[in-house]
């Protein structure tokens, strides 16, 4: 394959659900929609993959963000209605080629965003990629968690090591590796590429030679949120000169608040343009008006 660009844009919804099982496992959080049938139709309807050997026009995406943290407090069941009430608004103003689901990088969240992830995609008809990452997972947590995606006919993942340090995963690649042994090429993998360099990384051709091991493994490498239209050049030749050649999908970043916008930016140790800055700063104190000059951002 050619390296390719499209275009990711990234929404913080920035809601939590009222977990029902703090200890992992599926949990109570009940799927109130009907799974339709399985079909290889349906499946191949879903999978990313198939979707864009069929199109070459630019694709966007949407995500939303489960978290947990003083930012983002976490609410009752009501929060599931929201979230939904949210897809409805953001689906009749842009038409994303699927939605990712972003949590807090524990066992008992991603559970739960799973069946999030499930009942967005059967009552949108939108696929959806879960987030999936490694931190608190066992080899068994985590082939349950994918057998959970499998059930409800989610077809693509975005698999991460996660902020929380694992003691039983070194490496995304391993579970790249233990996906596809035990999945064959059932799921389409993407993992996560870092133009600004990862926190953890110790020299940047260290991070670069771990994105190529990645990126090889993978369908698809989604950077770090950005603020700008493309992939930086200089990120993309490094790439080439390691010989990728696995589709990079830019991170285009946008919030739903002020607020939400500079912890994202913060935390994902990205750059935000000074033009960017100045434009949304008008609306700091406006959340509604933030939110529609996002979306505006998001066609631009």
């Amino acid at each position: 394959r050619i390296l390719e660009m499209r275009i990711l844009t990234f929404l913080v919804i920035g809601l939590s659900l009222a977990w029902a099982n703090p200890f992992g496992g599926e949990g109570k959080f009940e799927l109130d929609i009907e799974i339709p049938e399985l079909t290889q139709e349906y499946l191949d309807s879903m999978d990313i993959r198939k979707i864009k050997r069929d199109t070459t026009k630019p694709t966007f995406s949407v995500s939303i963000d489960l978290q947990r943290d003083s930012l983002f407090a976490p609410k009752s069941a009501e929060a599931q209605e929201q979230i939904y009430e949210r897809m409805d608004f953001l689906t009749s103003q842009v038409k994303p080629l699927w939605i990712g689901v972003n949590t807090f990088p524990t066992v008992e969240f991603t559970f739960e965003s799973i069946k999030v992830a499930a009942k967005i995609q059967h009552k949108y008809k939108i696929p959806t990629m879960p987030h999936l990452t490694s931190g608190g997972a066992t080899q068994a947590v985590f082939k349950e968690q994918l057998e959970l995606c499998k059930k409800y006919g989610i077809k693509n993942i975005f698999l991460l090591l996660g902020g929380i340090p694992s003691v039983n995963f070194e490496s995304v690649t391993q579970l790249v590796n233990l996906t596809k042994e035990w999945y064959g090429d059932y799921f389409s993998i993407s993992v996560s590429g870092y133009p600004f360099n990862h926190q953890r990384a110790t020299t940047r051709d260290e991070e670069l030679d771990y994105h190529k091991m990645k990126a090889d493994m993978a369908d698809f490498v989604i950077t770090q949120p950005l603020y700008e239209k493309y992939v930086p050049q200089d990120f993309i030749k490094e790439l080439r000169k390691r010989n990728v050649t696995t589709t990079i999908i830019p991170n285009l970043s946008t919030a739903s608040t002020y607020e939400k916008f500079n912890w994202v930016s913060t935390t994902r140790r990205t750059r935000v343009p000074e033009s960017l800055k100045q434009r949304i700063s008008q609306f700091k104190n406006n959340d509604k008006e933030f939110e529609k000059d996002q979306i505006k951002f998001i066609r631009e």
